[in-house]
Formats: structure tokens, sequence, C-alpha cells
């Protein structure tokens, strides 16, 4: 089954809901009058720290407030919240932490996620790989293991003021499959789901699912506008005549949702396929990176024209564009320093200073790193 390679996302197939505002927290309900009956979701909660094995020899370990259970064919999910898949999982060794092999584990019909996870700790590691060259500037660990995930502050969304009473309080709409999330009319990460009854198990998680300790700021000292769009009530003589303008009200607010999402929706993406969900596909994104925007990365599956089944996605905040940004210009340049370093307009020593200051020296063989704070010692 061939795909589209995957270079943008859009909305194309879902609408949008008026949204709903509680102090700097303002939800979009996402709503699709043709839901998908054949591909399913579900919650698959862990009790404990997680170890999630990257590759065959590289792993780390974190916290995971939950996993998610895809399964299609079967036209119903296959476990249900505070379920666990040992079968896919062991104990690590004089350890109480679970390993869990790969960031999405296929079972027949069945496949096994973890939210963001996927997107955030393992996409350096994923993305980024090992040096095809061995080249001596770097450490023998790097050489061999790749780049080990970076700490990034991320926040659940209950530590974001005004999340958990939003997502209490607010309104499930009766096809609704998803939210896009706003703190401060700032766009934090849209989640979407392929039909409605799925979603209504899987809601509360918008306060467990991680974002950018950027919005934990945003939401105790940001502002939110007042967004309000009037009806228009001229001209309304009968109800063809009110469900034109009240037609016209949820325009605005989908117009409104198109600018403020820009900065996902309207970019292109670097997308990389990681498996078949059925006649579906999963897939990893990320966009430029570039330091000056907006950027985001996440998961999708989508179908044979691209249109969204499942999408969950992170704002990353300025520190970890950086951060990103910087290894992809190495990754770019085969991880040769000269040239990474003539690239960005800095000397090799230079170059190998400023990986140190964001916090990469470990790639480093130490000597090399050594020699480079020497030798800025050495400047007058």
């Amino acid at each position: 089954m061939r795909y589209k390679p995957l270079s943008k996302l859009d909305l194309s197939g879902l609408d949008l809901a008026p949204p709903q505002l509680w102090k700097n927290v303002r939800l979009y309900p996402v709503l699709s009058e043709q839901p998908n009956p054949d591909l399913r979701f579900a919650l698959n909660n862990y009790e404990d720290q997680i170890g999630v094995a990257v590759n065959n020899s590289s792993a780390y370990i974190s916290y995971i407030p939950h996993g998610l259970v895809i399964s299609w064919e079967g036209g119903a999910p296959q476990t249900t919240y505070g379920g666990t898949l040992q079968r896919s999982s062991k104990r690590m060794p004089n350890s109480a932490v679970t390993m869990h092999h790969r960031l999405a584990k296929k079972r027949s019909n069945q496949l096994r996620v973890l939210p963001l996870h996927f997107a955030l700790e393992g996409f350096l590691n994923l993305q980024l790989g090992v040096p095809e060259i061995g080249w001596a500037q770097y450490s023998k660990e790097f050489k061999r293991f790749g780049v080990v995930t970076a700490a990034a502050s991320t926040l659940p969304g209950s530590a974001v003021p005004g999340m958990s009473e939003a997502v209490n309080l607010f309104e499930i709409h009766e096809n609704q499959v998803g939210t896009l999330v706003f703190i401060s009319d700032t766009f934090a990460g849209a989640f979407i789901y392929s039909n409605p009854e799925d979603y209504r198990s899987i809601h509360h998680s918008l306060v467990e699912n991680f974002y950018s300790d950027l919005f934990y700021y945003y939401g105790c000292y940001g502002f939110s506008g007042n967004m309000e769009i009037p009806l228009n009530r001229a001209g309304i003589s009968n109800l063809a005549d009110l469900e034109s303008a009240v037609d016209d009200v949820y325009q605005e607010w989908e117009d409104t949702a198109t600018i403020l999402t820009s900065g996902l929706f309207a970019k292109d993406l670097e997308g990389q396929k990681v498996n078949n969900v059925g006649q579906y596909q999963l897939s990893r994104f990320v966009t430029s990176l570039n330091p000056d925007d907006e950027n985001h990365l996440g998961e999708v599956i989508t179908n044979q024209d691209n249109e969204i089944e499942y999408l969950s996605t992170y704002r990353l905040s300025k520190r970890q564009t950086r951060r990103a940004y910087f290894l992809k210009q190495l990754a770019d340049h085969q991880w040769n320093l000269a040239e990474a370093a003539a690239a960005m307009g800095q000397t090799e020593n230079q170059l190998m200073l400023s990986i140190e200051e964001q916090g990469f020296g470990y790639i480093l063989n130490p000597e090399v790193l050594k020699a480079a704070h020497k030798h800025r010692r050495s400047k007058p």
C-alpha cells in the first residue's frame, strides 16, 4: 500500500466548534461528521516507572502517565484504562522499572504507543542516529549509542493553572473526536482520535499529557483576550436565517483557529514513517526547528489521502528548539565538525564549546574538549 510522504498536516474532514475558556485555558473542540469505526483507541495505564528501549543498545527511564493501545479491523478497543500489556514488556534485573522495548510496538492487529514520549524522548536518537564515520573528535559512547535523551523541562497538563478545571467542566460534543489546546491564546498542542466514543473515554488524559514548562508560566502570568464573536441578528426572520447566522459564527471561529495554529498546520514538516496500522500509517514529524519560528513535533496516523485519523503534538520551547536545531545542524553535515562550524559561522573550537554549552558535551572526546578550553584560555 503506497502513501504520499508526510509533508504537511491539515484538518480536512474535520470541523471546529466554538472554543470554551476557563482562566487562561482555551479548548477548541474538534468534530467529525464521519467518524472512523475501524480504528479504535484505548488507554493503557502504567503504575510504575517505565524504561523505554530506544534501540538495541540505548534506553532511558521516565515517568509515563499512560499509553495508547490502537486496534483495527476488529471494530472495538482491545483493552481498557487500567489494563497492561505485560506480554510486550519485562522487568529490568534488580529494578522496580518495567522495560518496554520500542516506542511503537506492533502485535497482529494491535499497536502500543507511548504518546508524546515517542515524539519527544525518542526523537533525537531515532531521527539523528549515530555517526556513520568514526570521527576522532567524538566520544566512544556517542559513536556507539548516539544522542542520549536530552533532559527536557516538561509538565503534565494538571500543572498548568486552570487545565484540570477546564477539562472537567467543559462540554464534550456529541461528535467530538479531539481538542486543540491553547494557553493564553498560544497553541500548546493538538489531540485528535478517529471516533467520538474513544475520545470521550480518553478526554481526561489531556491533564496527563505533557506540555512544555513554557505553558506553566503562560497559565500563571499570561492573558487570554476576549475573542467573543457575536451573532449577527440583522436580517434574521426565520429558522433558516438563524441557521445561516450561526454557521457564519462557526466559520469565524474556524478562521481564528486557522490563524492561531498556523505554526503547525501551515508549515512544512519533516515526516518519517514508523509503522503500518492496518490500512493506515503511523508517522513521526517535526517542523523546521528554525529557532526564530514556532516549532512542534509529534505523531500522526493518516489514511491514504493523508487525512488525520490520530494526532498528538508537543509545542517545543525556545530552549528545546535551540538544542534540537543545534544537533540537527551537526547531523545534516554528517557530524563533520569543520563543515558544521563553517555553516554556522564559527570556528571548530567555538563549535565544540557551543556543543558543551547546549548540554551535549558528552558527545565529544574529553581530550578534544579539554584542548578547546585550553585554546580559549590562551587567547588574549
